[in-house]
């Protein structure tokens, strides 16, 4: 993910949301940047009912600890997937 970033790339990741909200829902979000200790992410899920606006839910600090946990969804044989986006290669 990190050398995606650094090409201008995007990665989007299939997290769990259990370390989220507490609901086990597979849910896809986009890292927008790494530092030594966080994952930053953009999340599209805005609950407007709760007040949340789209800043609320852009550049979130996940620590990386949680990251890992966040990246795989299911107990006996974890799912991990990731589509990076970025510009086309010739």
């Amino acid at each position: 993910m990190e050398a995606a970033l650094h090409k201008g790339q995007i990665p989007v990741i299939l997290i769990s949301t259990w370390q989220l909200n507490r609901s086990r829902v597979p849910h896809w979000v986009t890292v927008c940047a790494m530092d030594e200790d966080f994952v930053y992410l953009h999340d599209p899920e805005i609950d407007v009912e709760e007040g949340e606006t789209v800043a609320d839910k852009q550049y979130l600090p996940i620590d990386k600890r949680v990251f890992g946990k966040m990246s795989s969804y299911g107990r006996n044989q974890p799912l991990q997937a990731a589509v990076i986006v970025g510009p086309k290669r010739c």
